[in-house]
Formats: C-alpha cells, sequence, structure tokens
C-alpha cells in the first residue's frame, strides 16, 4: 500500500494531533482538579456540586468548559486527519478504518463487541449491521436490521417461541439463553448466553458506565413517574436528558431506558422499582445514580416483602455507596431505617413540620387554587408557589424543588416560580379517547422524544386494524442533536409505520416536511392554523395520534376531536390489566391456556380496548355472553378464537360468518344447531364448547346425560368439540372445599368419559379467578380469568398484588351553604344538624351510583379527604357534604372509587357485590383508557 503525502498535508495533520493531545491534556488536569477539591468539600457544600454541572463551584464550571474544549479538539482533530487523508492516495482499507473510528465514537455496537461484554458464545454468526436498537418484543420492530433482540423467559412463555415472528420480522441479530435451530434463521446471528435477562442488564451496564453524566434514580412507592417527568420539565431548557420512557422502571424496563443515552446528552433521570428482594440491587448497578430520591413508602408490591422495614431497605439499595440521598423526614419509617443503618449515607433531607430539624424545611399555606412556600436551605430562605393544594401533588413537588435548590443557579425566587409554574395541571399518560365520525384518539400530548413517540406509535399499531391511523405531531425541542440529523431520524420512524395521514406542526417540523415519505401530509406553522381548518380535514374512521409539546397545546385539537359525552367518566388503566393478568399467569404452568372473560362490556370496562389488550398479551381465548358481542369484536379486529355463552337461535348465521365457538349446554341445542348446519349445507365442522353441569343448577349437560350426549355427537359429525367445561358455585368460599373438590371430581369424570367415547382430546377448564388462587392444582388445561383481570380478588389471597382497572371520576358543579335545620335532595331526606357546605356533583343512580348508598352510608374522596353523600342519590347527580375541606372549589375532581377498598366500601353500602357495581356502570358514563 503506498501513501503519497504533501508537505501541507502533513502540517495539517500534525497540527491537528498537538490540538487534540493539548485538549486531552485540559481535561485530564481539570478532572484531578476536580477530584481533589471534592474530597475537602463540606456535606453542604457538596450537595450543590451534584446536580447538573451548572452550580457555583468554580471547579466544576470550568470542567465543563474544558469538556467542551475537549470535544471541539477533538472534532477538529479528526476533520484535519480526514481532510489531509482525502488529498492522498489510498486504498479501501484506510477508508473503512476511518468509518470504524466513526462507529467507536458514537458508541455504536458490533455482534462481536457484545459478545464480548456478555461473555456468551456464538451459535452462529453472519456479517450484520451495527447494533442501535435492543428489543424483547416481536410486536414492536421498526428498525430490525439494527436490533438486537433478547429472548427473555416470561412469566409462561419464553421470547425463544417469537424467535421466528421477529426474523420473519427483519431481525438478524438474538441473544438466546437455549440452543436454537440455526438452519431455520440462515441470515442470522445468535449468541448464546446463560440467562438472557442477565444479559440484558449487563449490557445496558456497559453501556451506562461509558457516559460520565450524572443520574438521578428515582425510587419509592408511588410518585416515582410523576417526579421524574416533573423533574424533566423543570430542567428541560437548561440541560439535555435522557430519562425512562412512561414507568419503565423494572428489571426489564431500566435497562432499555438506560440504553437511550447517547453522547448528547448531560443528564439522566430514570424510575426504579422493585417487587421482591434482590431486584434493586440489579437495578443499581444498571443505573449508577449520583442522586437518588426516595419518594415514599407505601403498601405496593409489599406481597414480595417480609415487612415495611425489609422494603425500605430495599429501595436503599439504589443508593449504593456514594452519591447523595434527597428524602422526607415526616415519613417516619424511612427515617428510621435511615437512622438504625449503619451504612454512611449522604443525605439530603427535607421536612413540613415546624419543630423537626431536616436540611430543607418547607413551610406551607394553602389557598384555594395554590399553596405558598416558603423554603429554608443553608440558612438562606426562598419564597415561591405551587400550582396544587392536595397532598401527594405537593409531597412530589417538593421533591423537585429539594432537587433544584441542590444547584445554586436556581437559588432564585423568580426562577423558581417561573419553574413550578409549568407543573400546573399537567397530564401524565397517554389516553385512549372516543373522537367524531367512529375516530380513536390516542392523546400523547404532555411531552415529546423521540422515544416516547417510538412507544406511542407502538400502542397506535395495537389499536383497530380497520381504521387508518393519523399522526399529528409537533416540532420536537432538547434533543441535543442538531435539527437535520432529528427530524431525519423521526421522519425514518414514521415512514417506517403504517401511517396513512400525517399532520405537522411547527416551524421546524415544517421545514423538514420532505423527509415525511407520506401521501397525505399538511404541515401547520401553528396550532390555531390547524384548529382554524379542521373541519375541512374531514377525518373519518382513524386512529389519531397526537404528539406534541405543551407549548403547542394540542389539547385544543384533542378537545375538537373528541366525543362530546357526560363528563363523569370511567378511567381504565390497561398497564394494571396487564399487570393483572400476568400475576395469575404466575401462578399457572406454562402450558396451561387462559381464556379471559369479556362479557358484560368487560364488566363495565368497555369490550373492544379491553380484548385488544388481551389478544396483545396473547390470551387464548375470549368469553362473550351473546353472539352480538362477538360481532362487534370481529368487526374491531379482534382475531382470538371467542367462545359465547348464550347463543340464540337467531344468531347461528353469525356464528359462522365470525367464527364465533357456541357454548352447547342441552341436547335439544345440539339438534337446533345441526339442523341449521344441514340447511346451509355447512361443510366445515362447527368447534362448540359442551358445559356440563356440576352443582350450579343453572345451564349444562346433567351428568346422566353423558351417554347420550356421547352417542348424539358419535353419529353426527357436523362438530368439533374445541372444549369441555364446568363452573364451580363456591370457588371463593374454603368452607364450601369439599363441595368444591367433588364438583372438580364429577368434571373430570364426566369429561374423560365423553373425551373416551368420542377418541378425543380436547381442552378441559373449570377453575374461575377465585378457582385459580384457592384451587391451583385444578387447573386443567385452561382457566377463566374474569373479575381478577379488573383487580378485585374474592379470594383473599391474590389482593394485595392486585391493581384495580377501573377509576370512577365525577366533578362538582356546584356549592351551596346550608343552614341548620334546612335539608337536602328528595323526600327532605338529609337534613342540616348544624350549618353546612354542600357540593353537588355529577353522577347519580342514571349512571350507575347505587341510591342504597345515600345518606351517608358511603363517601367519595375530594382531594384525598372523606366527603359523605347526603340526601337520597338522585337520577343525574348527588350532594357531598364537604364542611371539612377548606379548598374545595367548583370544578374540582371527585373521586368516587378508585382502589378495591372503596369499591368494596361501595358494594357493602349498596347491599351487593363489587361485581354488579362495575357491571352497572352506564355506557353514557364516558370510559378512558390510559396507559403509565
Amino acid at each position: 500500500m503506498n501513501i503519497t503525502v504533501s508537505g501541507s498535508t502533513l502540517l495539517a495533520a500534525i497540527v491537528g494531533l498537538i490540538v487534540f493531545v493539548i485538549g486531552l491534556i485540559v481535561v485530564l488536569r481539570f478532572l484531578f482538579a476536580k477530584r481533589s477539591s471534592q474530597k475537602d468539600l463540606s456535606k453542604k457544600e457538596t450537595s450543590n456540586s451534584l446536580l447538573i454541572g451548572r452550580n457555583k463551584l468554580p471547579q466544576v464550571d470550568v470542567f465543563r468548559l474544558s469538556g467542551t474544549f475537549f470535544n471541539v479538539a477533538l472534532a477538529f482533530s479528526l476533520s484535519v486527519v480526514i481532510l489531509a487523508f482525502s488529498w492522498t492516495k489510498y486504498d479501501s482499507k484506510i477508508e473503512n478504518t476511518t468509518m470504524v473510528l466513526f462507529k467507536n465514537a458514537m458508541l455504536k455496537y458490533n455482534l462481536s463487541d457484545i459478545n464480548e461484554i456478555l461473555q456468551g458464545t456464538f451459535l452462529q454468526q453472519k456479517k450484520s449491521a451495527d447494533i442501535k436498537y435492543l428489543s424483547i418484543d416481536s410486536r414492536n420492530l421498526s428498525f430490525p436490521k439494527e436490533t438486537l433482540f433478547f429472548a427473555l423467559k416470561g412469566p409462561r412463555r419464553s421470547g425463544h417461541s417469537f424467535i421466528k415472528d421477529a426474523y420473519k420480522a427483519g431481525v438478524r441479530n438474538f441473544v438466546v439463553s437455549k440452543k436454537v435451530n440455526t438452519a431455520e434463521f440462515k441470515q442470522a446471528t445468535f449468541i448464546l448466553v446463560n440467562d438472557s435477562l442477565e444479559a440484558l442488564q449487563t449490557l445496558a451496564s456497559h453501556h451506562r458506565s461509558t457516559f460520565h453524566i450524572p443520574i438521578v434514580g428515582i425510587t419509592g412507592s408511588n410518585g416515582k413517574t410523576i417526579v421524574k417527568e416533573w423533574l424533566y420539565t423543570l430542567l428541560k431548557d437548561d440541560v439535555n436528558i435522557v430519562k425512562s420512557p412512561k414507568s419503565y422502571n423494572s428489571q426489564i424496563g431500566v435497562p432499555l431506558s438506560v440504553w437511550q443515552i447517547n453522547e448528547t446528552h448531560e443528564m439522566g433521570l430514570f424510575e426504579a422499582g422493585i417487587s421482591e428482594v434482590g431486584e434493586m440491587q440489579k437495578l443499581h448497578n444498571i443505573i449508577q445514580p449520583d442522586i437518588v430520591i426516595f419518594t415514599n413508602i407505601g403498601p405496593a408490591h409489599q406481597a414480595g416483602f417480609r415487612s415495611t422495614n425489609q422494603k425500605i431497605k430495599e429501595k436503599l439499595k439504589l443508593f449504593g455507596d456514594s452519591g447523595m440521598l434527597i428524602y422526607c423526614i415526616d415519613h417516619d419509617e424511612i427515617h428510621d431505617v435511615l437512622f438504625k443503618s449503619k451504612q454512611t449515607i449522604r443525605t439530603l433531607n427535607w421536612t413540613c413540620k415546624k419543630n423537626a430539624k431536616a436540611d430543607i424545611r418547607f413551610e406551607l399555606k394553602k389557598l384555594q387554587q395554590h399553596t405558598e412556600v416558603k423554603a429554608t436551605y443553608t440558612k438562606r430562605s426562598f419564597r415561591f408557589n405551587l400550582p396544587f393544594v392536595d397532598e401527594s401533588s405537593i409531597e412530589n413537588a417538593l421533591h423537585c424543588c429539594c432537587v433544584l435548590l441542590c444547584d445554586s443557579n436556581y437559588h432564585n425566587d423568580e426562577l423558581l416560580n417561573k419553574k413550578l409554574a409549568m407543573l400546573n395541571s399537567m397530564p401524565m399518560r397517554l389516553e385512549l379517547k372516543a373522537g367524531i365520525n367512529n375516530c380513536i384518539l390516542v392523546d400523547d400530548t404532555y411531552n415529546t422524544d423521540y422515544d416516547s413517540l417510538k412507544i406511542a406509535l407502538d400502542f397506535q399499531d395495537q389499536q383497530n386494524k380497520h381504521l387508518q391511523n393519523a399522526l399529528i405531531l409537533t416540532d420536537v425541542f432538547q434533543s441535543g442533536k442538531s435539527e437535520a440529523k432529528l427530524y431525519q431520524e423521526i421522519a425514518d420512524l414514521v415512514n417506517s409505520k403504517k401511517i396513512e395521514r400525517f399532520i405537522g406542526i411547527g416551524p421546524k417540523i415544517k421545514k423538514h416536511q420532505a423527509k415525511f415519505k407520506i401521501k397525505n401530509k399538511t404541515f401547520f406553522s401553528k396550532t390555531s392554523s390547524l384548529t382554524n381548518k379542521i373541519g375541512k380535514l374531514e377525518f373519518n374512521n382513524e386512529c389519531i395520534l397526537f404528539k406534541g409539546a405543551r407549548k403547542f397545546e394540542l389539547e385544543t385539537v384533542v378537545n375538537s376531536l373528541s366525543q362530546k359525552l357526560h363528563r363523569t367518566s370511567l378511567e381504565i388503566n390497561l398497564n394494571a390489566l396487564t399487570d393483572n393478568l400476568n400475576v395469575y399467569k404466575k401462578k399457572l404452568k406454562e402450558e396451561t391456556k387462559i381464556m379471559a372473560m369479556v362479557k358484560a362490556f368487560s364488566y363495565g370496562a368497555g369490550t373492544f380496548e379491553i380484548a385488544n389488550t388481551l389478544q396483545y398479551n396473547k390470551v387464548d381465548y375470549l368469553s362473550v355472553a351473546y353472539t352480538d358481542e362477538g360481532v362487534a369484536l370481529r368487526k374491531a379486529g379482534i382475531e382470538t378464537p371467542i367462545m359465547v355463552l348464550n347463543p340464540d337461535g337467531n344468531t347461528y348465521q353469525l356464528l359462522l360468518q365470525r367464527k364465533l365457538e357456541p357454548e352447547v349446554y342441552s341436547l335439544s341445542q345440539i339438534e337446533m344447531l345441526s339442523n341449521f348446519l344441514i340447511k346451509n349445507k355447512t361443510k366445515q365442522k362447527l368447534k362448540i364448547h359442551l358445559n356440563i353441569d356440576t352443582g350450579m343448577n343453572r345451564l349444562g349437560f346433567d351428568i346422566n346425560e353423558i351417554p347420550t350426549l356421547v352417542n348424539r355427537l358419535k353419529e353426527d359429525n357436523k362438530f368439533h368439540v374445541a372444549s369441555i367445561f364446568s363452573h364451580l358455585t363456591s370457588s371463593e368460599d374454603l368452607e364450601e372445599k369439599e363441595f368444591t373438590k367433588e364438583q372438580v371430581s364429577l368434571f373430570k369424570t364426566a369429561a374423560e368419559n365423553i373425551e373416551k367415547g368420542l377418541n378425543i382430546r380436547t381442552i378441559k377448564h373449570i377453575l374461575n379467578s377465585n378457582g385459580i388462587a384457592n384451587y391451583t392444582k385444578h387447573q386443567l388445561d385452561m382457566v377463566r380469568l374474569g373479575i381478577g383481570l379488573y383487580g378485585i380478588d374474592g379470594s383473599g389471597k391474590l389482593q394485595n398484588k392486585l391493581t384495580p382497572v377501573s377509576q370512577l371520576k365525577t366533578y362538582i358543579a356546584q356549592i351551596k351553604q346550608v343552614k341548620k335545620g334546612e335539608t337536602v335532595g328528595y323526600s327532605r331526606a338529609g337534613k342540616a344538624k348544624k350549618n353546612l357546605k354542600i357540593a353537588t356533583v355529577c353522577i347519580g343512580y342514571g349512571d350507575g351510583l347505587p341510591r342504597l348508598a345515600g345518606n351517608s352510608k358511603f363517601s367519595m374522596q375530594i382531594m384525598g379527604q372523606a366527603a359523605p353523600i347526603i340526601g337520597n342519590i338522585c337520577m343525574d347527580m348527588c350532594m357531598l357534604d364537604v364542611s371539612h375541606l377548606e379548598n374545595v372549589k367548583e370544578g374540582d375532581e371527585v373521586v368516587v372509587f378508585g382502589s378495591s377498598k372503596s369499591l368494596n366500601a361501595l358494594s357493602k353500602a349498596a347491599q351487593t357485590i363489587p361485581y354488579e357495581i362495575l357491571t352497572n356502570i352506564a355506557e353514557r358514563v364516558k370510559r378512558i383508557y390510559y396507559k403509565d
């Protein structure tokens, strides 16, 4: 290889090398100075140096400057070297070497690097692209060629089962924990490791260790996501931040979050949640935080710990042995554990109590719509307002205030007020709403960045397959990337999805409109321009995703396209639905199938949205009560097998057309179905499900009818028996244990006789939600999961592991003063024994609120405090006693029920069961579906 270099070229290369060396010396010098100076800092001085490198310590400021100089020097040096080489005669090997240098500088990983990090073994190695993305889900793949798929072991199914799906979608790089038949995947690379999840965590930990930016880790029982998002809102204009998407805080979510860190980021915000002993140490190794915020402690995930103290000690492992811990000493249990701990922990603690000693003391004065705060820290006082009056929001905001006060740049009352005002009424979740003209609205308008956009687009893909997808996207801020690179990446992501209509809002995205390869695209400079033309755009039968920065106020567009329904709403947490499903999965064998009950409007929670989430989570069967419910699901794009419990003879044609499988419970029903199939000359066998009555005495074949049933099915080849099942009468009542065992025994005998008589092997199922908890060993081939999916446990064994899916909310329409001796409501049932303050709220028995719950038998929640119903409940409203609530006002939110405790309390007041409360919520009550 011969290279000819001119004198000017050589001089340019030497100058570049000198600049590089100078930059390296400068940064090493100040790095050493920074570390030396920090050894002698006091506790309070050190706390001021931890935040984001924007503080009063001159060493840190110069360090950041030197870091910038180093980057400039490096970039300049590389530019000179490349320019020099461009003037030379060289072969392809040098060109390839230069490209490798840039890839390493951008922290891209090739498969050899990853295999070395994971200490794995190549089962098969093929040439592949550099890895940019990690995936554990074959259903969500935007850039498969640059993706590394980890086959994880799930609660019941292994990710190895989905390698074929991922390969078919274009993935060519896999990490597996057991050998696979590589001959089926001739173009793929496989890395074999002992444990795929540990490998994912190891890779993320390695990736984190290559970046030296301050990281804030957030743990606690509640408020983690809110504190993270609020911190991001407060700091994003000053520093480029990487954060956990949504509530990615698990053993899987944390490594996927940390993998997002790149060379443009200056700070990280990551949540860490645990459910059992040993998990937090792994998360600490991945996050490696400099500051830890411990929000609070509560009953969430208590089942995995012996005591609250043990849970606190486990959560404190996120802290490790360096950095600083922020917590509130008013949480006595946390403070006691820390006080008794032998571990040397540097803390920044705070209090709202007058006589308590803490590093920061907050004095609060609640007014009608905001709270005045006086903060005392390092002998200085700061005054600012919080746009909240409820306790939980104030606590979350004060945690954020502590982080701000760590940085002397925020020691300014005017700046603090300006920052904290940004937290007012910020939504924190992705919501699914009904829109006009049969549209579905995916409202994700509280922030916008590349990673949250990807999650939102994946969620949109899961919705109704018969609707066209539309995306309304605004300018994206604080990415740390060049504008051209940022919008190219966003356009590549959007172009990889099935988006039929695209609307861009903002001058920057409009400038890059040519990058979006979508035929139906429109761009506006501001949101008002879109709202002025919204009627002319004619949205029909579309799933519309709204994703935008807060300043664009996309909520105005969402409101204009939303169905104008009852303001009272039932909010359904789709994350909780999935979590509850996984609670039951963990009790089942891997091969046991799950039938999910979505009858009765999915226990009031809605039909398609629930069924769609269950289908996405790969349940084996869905069950509805009537044929029209199944037809509606099929029209909405649900493809999972569906059993119909009560098929009417007039709907048999629809059963065939929509591939619905009827329950069969009598010989006469078999005759009707057989005659229908003969009349329609149906060649394909109809799948049926045989119901055996073992003691319910409702529907089903009696035990003594089994021989006749077998003979009848033998002589008729028109049916395929998909399953045999029965209903337990008292699965929740252990006092009826013997009767339940007898039912199980009768069923097993009956099912065995049917299978032998017909010479078939079919699916057998008898357990419902309570049966899964109390009689797990009788799970047979399949279980039927109903009320447990929605967070209600009647067995007494699983409630602390389940999360209620539904929360019923309304609002205060009017507040009145009622004098002593006056009455409230119909029949003068509510009598004032003293002067009262009464709030009229917009929910009544027409919405499903039982009349029996009136007259102080049940209380709703306003700002976390109980407000009892006074007087009789009306059709469309009821009245609450709010005399004890100082800051209550018209328009305030009212929670009817949200926890299992409040739902049970309402059921008790109405002398009924939770099932009836949930299924009686009227369809006029707006359903809002959301994901945290």
